[in-house]
């Protein structure tokens, strides 16, 4: 999952959400209803990820990012 081109954050800029809050906002930004399953990616000192809530930017060993989101919709 990417936000302008950069992986999609794991929390929220404030870090006040993380996980399902912040994946559930990406799959239905995205069209979808809720997120299923999730994944967090690594995060090392080359890590980029953006903060869905805000556009802003992190960087580096402390910025842990989504390696995976799965999402569901029942309008099937």
């Amino acid at each position: 999952p990417t936000v302008g081109g950069d992986r999609l954050s794991f929390c929220s800029e404030h870090g006040d959400y993380c996980g399902k809050p912040v994946a559930d906002a990406w799959c239905q930004a995205v069209g979808f209803e809720e997120a299923v399953t999730y994944l967090r990616a690594p995060a090392s000192d080359g890590t980029v990820a953006r903060y869905a809530d805000t556009g802003g930017v992190c960087r580096g060993g402390a910025c842990e990012r989504f390696g995976q989101i799965k999402c569901w919709s029942g309008l099937n």
